[in-house]
């Protein structure tokens, strides 16, 4: 769909590159206010890449973008929010106890009085995880294991890969019509990307919380430059909710468990 002058949002001939691999070609897109519009592809048609370029968490190689008639070009994701865009991701960790709009909004909500016993009845899985962590634990969510090897990602056609948020060739391992599970467990690309987690940033390895996340889950690690020793996104947030939580789980632990866990 081409753009217009009457377009709330256009994107023309966006590209972009990683290394060898060509993810968006000269792209062009524009979307009318009240307007919903669906993407669709295969696997690697590009769609999450030209939305994380949408929504700030890519920068384009090539191209332009407007905003209600503007200029728009965010250098991050925070960027992109202020200016009203923001990307909704697939996530497996979730607030099981929120609701989907709260869900969507955690960590930019609008402070309004809550009931004591509203607060008292909100059970948040990341406190669950945390808890089973200091606890010695695997947590249930696999972002805070200590290997990326917890589950596998199986496409409508077969294929096999290591976790859905990098569903690419380079990390394909195999396809359940044609491997079995043994040849597909024992491949070799299977333990290269697990022991991606543990290539830590020089911050992390002297962080106090690094047995806690283990550098944190590689899709935020991994980012625009695609290095899994980049610090995590969320790092900063991850400490801010640690520091708060850590000592007094520990303590409710011990009251609970006083002969251990």
């Amino acid at each position: 769909m081409l753009s217009d002058t009457s377009s709330l949002l256009t994107m023309q001939g966006v590209s972009k590159r990683f290394g060898p691999t060509v993810a968006l070609k000269n792209v062009d897109l524009s979307l009318n206010a009240s307007e919903v519009l669906a993407l669709i592809g295969e696997n690697g048609a590009g769609k999450s890449t030209l939305m994380k370029v949408l929504s700030g968490a890519h920068l384009p190689d090539t191209g332009t973008m407007t905003l209600s008639g503007q200029s728009y070009h965010p250098r991050n994701p925070l960027q992109a929010r202020k200016s009203g865009v923001a990307m909704i991701y697939q996530e497996l960790s979730l607030a099981p106890d929120l609701t989907v709009a709260e869900n969507i909004t955690f960590g930019h909500q609008v402070e309004t009085p809550v009931r004591l016993a509203d607060r008292q009845a909100m059970r948040i899985r990341c406190f669950d995880n945390i808890a089973e962590a200091v606890a010695g634990h695997k947590p249930g969510t696999c972002t805070m294991h200590e290997s990326c090897d917890s589950y596998v990602v199986v496409e409508y056609n077969g294929d096999v890969y290591p976790c859905d948020f990098f569903v690419e060739s380079s990390w394909k391992l195999g396809n359940v019509n044609a491997d079995t599970w043994r040849e597909i467990a024992r491949r070799q690309r299977r333990f290269n990307f697990a022991g991606k987690k543990s290539i830590a940033h020089p911050e992390c390895q002297a962080c106090e919380y690094q047995s806690l996340c283990h550098g944190g889950c590689p899709k935020f690690r991994h980012g625009p430059h695609r290095n899994f020793e980049d610090l995590d996104y969320f790092c900063e947030s991850h400490k801010m909710i640690f520091a708060k939580s850590v000592d007094p789980l520990a303590e409710e632990l011990r009251r609970l468990y006083p002969n251990g866990v």
